[in-house]
């Protein structure tokens, strides 16, 4: 059985009334550091605008700014480590043979109609194209980008050789 003074279920401390405390009174403050009336106001423009809104069409700080990587990608940079040869031509080696099977599959099943053969192959390759010219420098996904330009040559070598 809970008393009066129990605080289990309710998310806050209970008062003798049955009443929840505001966690402010017991010295607990949840949320940002609130700033004063006098601190805002010495922020402001003369126009009453905050004074480094970052609106300003002529901000060159907000113009020069160059957008940066996730954070995990910016600790890894940050940490030095070395480069994970063996994992990474692993991977590379295993995305290199499905996309390489994956393209040669197709480029086989339309080798009776060349034409559309060299079309879907142009179509498959200007969309894995973008994709994998942005995950070039990404840690993990530059293996696997590796592998799959690799792997789309290495099809289109096997096709012009078994199916010409």
């Amino acid at each position: 059985m809970s008393g009066p003074d129990d605080d289990a279920g309710s998310g806050g401390p209970i008062t003798s009334a049955g009443a929840e405390r505001d966690p402010s009174e017991a010295g607990h403050h949840r949320g940002p550091p609130v700033e004063s009336r006098s601190e805002r106001e010495d922020d402001r423009a003369p126009d009453g605008r905050p004074a480094d809104s970052g609106n300003a069409p002529d901000d060159e700080a907000f113009l020069e700014d160059e957008p940066s990587d996730w954070a995990w990608v910016e600790e890894w940079r940050a940490g030095g480590e070395a480069v994970p040869w063996g994992p990474g031509l692993a991977l590379a080696g295993f995305t290199m043979f499905l996309v390489a099977s994956a393209v040669y599959v197709l480029s086989a099943g339309l080798s009776n109609n060349p034409v559309v053969a060299i079309g879907v192959n142009v179509l498959v390759a200007g969309g894995l194209g973008p994709a994998l010219w942005l995950s070039r420098s990404l840690p993990v996904l530059r293996w696997i980008a590796g592998g799959a330009v690799l792997g789309v040559l290495v099809a289109w070598v096997s096709v012009l050789i078994f199916l010409a």
